[in-house]
């Protein structure tokens, strides 16, 4: 009689080791209530909105006149300061997540797979533009620095904290144009990320690159209204809660009421449109089958 009890024996295998490992992290970080321990939408969303409020508040510009000091006569770094505009500025939105715009990723690497041929440009498919970015690299790097000891994994968390946000920032800044009007036309892959009239975004990852899409935006000149922080927007600020309790204003304008409802009524024409062929075939299949009953019985 074949024994009810389950073999452990498995866990003799040195290879196995590793992949428990994993699964011990995940639960150690999850508990039972969270699903997706790496939240990669929240933590990719929080890093172009970080990007975002830094060229708003203008301190990439305050930084920048202090580097550019004494490199002012060499390009490109004269043309940067001359003409890179690097902030503040006064209508920037803030970034939500668009599952549509998730989907057209992940539908582009399933054709073109990460097309590294095309790094570093801009990347084009269906009305969207898009483009390379951080893989979930940083977020198995916080799950791995969960078994770290204290001691070290505080001194480590700010390192990569500082390196990541620097990472972000260099690679959106030189992706930007630095020579304006812009030609009508002309896309600039990771530097479309500074268009402040932009609000919706959404990517498709792995561990090394993650390919992010946009929807294409009217022809502007810049990037942005130069100006103080959201002293321009459309709608009205974000606000934050300080330490005291009160609430402050930040440096981005939110998204226009009703982006969520038109966000469902395209995921909605979309399914409609994919289903078109299911629902031709269901009807076909009764007209097929009594047709087939009729040929045997003939």
């Amino acid at each position: 009689m074949a024994s009810s009890r389950i073999n452990f024996n498995f866990l003799a295998n040195k290879k196995c080791l590793p992949t428990l490992l994993i699964i011990f992290m995940l639960v150690g970080e999850t508990g039972t209530a969270k699903l997706n321990p790496f939240k990669f939408r929240e933590k990719t969303l929080e890093q172009f909105n970080s990007a975002r409020r830094i060229i708003a508040s203008g301190d990439v510009s305050k930084i920048l006149e202090v580097l550019l000091f004494a490199l002012d006569k060499v390009e490109p770094f004269k043309t940067f300061k001359e003409n890179g505009p690097f902030g503040p500025a006064a209508d920037m939105y803030k970034l939500v997540w668009n599952r549509q715009l998730e989907q057209a990723g992940y539908d582009y690497v399933e054709e073109h797979g990460q097309d590294f041929k095309n790094f570093g440009k801009t990347l084009y498919y269906k009305d969207y533009i898009g483009f390379h970015w951080v893989g979930d690299i940083f977020d198995y790097i916080s799950l791995i620095m969960k078994v770290v000891p204290e001691q070290l994994s505080s001194g480590m968390n700010k390192w990569k904290e500082l390196i990541e946000t620097l990472v972000i920032l260099l690679w959106l800044l030189f992706a930007m144009p630095v020579r304006y009007p812009v030609k009508e036309g002309d896309h600039f892959g990771a530097g479309e990320l500074a268009t402040s009239i932009r609000y919706e975004i959404g990517c498709y990852s792995n561990i090394a690159l993650s390919i992010c899409f946009m929807k294409k935006a009217p022809y502007q000149p810049r990037p942005f209204l130069e100006g103080a922080a959201c002293s321009s927007c459309p709608t009205h600020c974000e606000f934050f809660m300080d330490e005291d309790g009160e609430e402050v204003e930040g440096e981005l304008c939110v998204p226009p009421d009703g982006y969520y409802n038109d966000q469902k009524a395209e995921a909605a024409a979309s399914e409609n449109i994919s289903s078109i062929g299911d629902i031709v075939g269901v009807s076909i299949l009764p007209i097929a089958i009594l047709l087939m009953i009729w040929w045997i019985r003939r």
